[in-house]
């Protein structure tokens, strides 16, 4: 799958208290990477991209449920053991 003709819009998010950046696409903003700097933050989420639409077959390919576990749950985070 090659994403390269589809316009993206790149997010790069600076933490100023640990350093470092956390990027994303407007586009699919649940696809995330971090890197020490802008650049190695770029690579990363092209990476991770990459990596996300082989496994899924590309956009508009859902996972085929034969070949991997999908397991999705509604979480309310107020009531989550995780959050004590």
């Amino acid at each position: 799958m090659v994403i390269s003709h589809i316009p993206l819009k790149l997010i790069l998010v600076e933490d100023p208290k640990v350093g470092g950046y956390t990027s994303f696409f407007a586009q699919f903003p649940e696809i995330l990477a971090q890197g020490e700097t802008e650049d190695e933050a770029t690579e990363n989420l092209f990476k991770t991209v990459s990596i996300v639409f082989k496994h899924k077959g590309g956009i508009g390919h859902g996972v085929k449920k034969s070949e991997y576990n999908v397991i999705e749950k509604d979480i309310n985070l107020d009531t989550c053991e995780c959050r004590k």
